[in-house]
């Protein structure tokens, strides 16, 4: 029941594996601000005269008040066709900045862990380590290793309001690597490209404070890059800052998982991924972002099959107030045998969700959003309040 766990608004800028968005530059006119993003490649040289080690950082926790109901599925799937959740969520981050051209940054949350279709109220609670890195600054690139983000693609983190996607099945939270970024300023526009290496985290790293939750990864649990070193990675490149076409944004990625290690692993997964983001004021009180995602994966969840997603999201603010639709579709096709065979319903997935959201100037947001979706013969509606509060310091 995967679908019913991926309801999380997410915020920020990603592309294949490697976070874009920074800690100390959250952009305010998109981002709800309903979770921390570090970047293992942000620049973290400060001015000679600076002294070190310099700290910074960001909290930010919310009371999460969702409902979900008209509840549908296969027969005997045992789904209840409502339930309600309340839960908190808190995120803190800071980055240490010990030279000019070394920082060390880490982000750990608390929150809930439980995943069944059940009512529950400050159920399942537990804190957990989600990155730790180091970043050196060569001048001409940016290199880092540790525990950081990694996914297909950017929509999973990028998506203001309720993601109505199905980026479960390729972003992988809090994976082991190491990788480098290059950036240049060109003659017409700015050019980056990123690569990393990684496995997903099975180590003490991955382990929540107070109990061992069976939702995080193990190795016998298989899965797409769940091995045991740093055999999966890829790389991407990035477009932006054109001066023909200001605001517009895009790029690509071309990424490979090793298979795993699990009894379920049947294949390696392969993936591309194009996205186009365009952000731009319609006047002195209206701003538009348009964001538009396809990725297409083979050996899809550890199977002989191939998945093809495509995300659309559009958001328009005005002063504190943002308003957000998306709408997502997936396609699957078995490589080999049927997709009855392998687990999966052979019909396309889809989503649609609504979102809005009240900035104050004092770090207070209050969003409510309604999503529905269908994912692999179950549908749902889900309606949720949160109210998030995030400060610096």
């Amino acid at each position: 029941m995967s679908i019913l766990r991926r309801r999380r608004s997410l915020s920020g800028t990603a592309v294949l594996s490697v976070v874009l968005s920074s800690l100390l530059g959250i952009r305010p006119a998109w981002a709800s601000q309903s979770e921390i993003f570090l970047d293992p490649a942000i620049d973290p040289t400060i001015a000679p005269d600076e002294s070190y080690p310099q700290i910074s950082g960001r909290l930010i926790g919310y009371i999460e008040n969702a409902h979900f109901f008209d509840v549908k599925g296969p027969e005997g799937a045992g789904l209840p066709s409502t339930w309600h959740t309340l839960d908190p969520f808190l995120q803190g981050a800071a980055v240490a900045k010990l030279s000019p051209n070394l920082a060390l940054s880490g982000l750990v949350e608390f929150r809930s862990f439980a995943n069944g279709p059940n009512d529950r109220a400050f159920e399942d609670l537990d804190g957990q380590l989600r990155n730790l890195f180091v970043t050196y600054d060569a001048g001409h690139a940016t290199y880092f290793a540790g525990k950081f983000e990694v996914g297909y693609g950017e929509a999973w983190q990028t998506i203001d309001g309720i993601y109505s996607g199905f980026s479960g099945d390729y972003s992988y939270p809090g994976s082991l690597g190491l990788g480098g970024r290059w950036t240049w300023q060109g003659a017409s526009a700015r050019h980056t490209i990123t690569s990393i290496l990684f496995k997903r985290d099975n180590t003490i790293f991955s382990q929540t404070w107070a109990h061992d939750y069976p939702a995080l990864p193990r190795i016998e649990d298989g899965g797409p890059g769940n091995t045991n070193g740093l055999q999966s990675g890829g790389i991407s490149y990035d477009i932006s800052d054109i001066p023909s076409l200001p605001g517009l944004r895009g790029g690509f990625t071309v990424a490979r998982l090793a298979q795993g290690k699990g009894d379920n692993d049947q294949r390696a997964e392969t993936g591309v991924e194009a996205h186009v983001n365009y952000e731009t004021q319609l006047s002195d009180k209206w701003g538009l972002r348009l964001f538009g995602e396809a990725v297409h994966l083979r050996g899809f969840m550890g199977t002989q099959t191939a998945a093809t997603d495509l995300v659309a999201s559009a958001t328009l603010s005005k002063g504190p107030m943002m308003y957000t639709v998306t709408a997502a579709r997936r396609g699957l096709h078995a490589l080999q045998g049927s997709l009855a065979d392998q687990g999966f319903v052979d019909n396309q997935d889809w989503g649609l969700s609504a979102t809005v959201a009240y900035v104050t100037d004092i770090g207070l947001i209050v969003q409510a959003g309604f999503l529905r979706q269908q994912e692999q013969g179950v549908s749902f509606n889900q309606g949720l309040l949160r109210l998030i509060y995030q400060t610096g310091f």
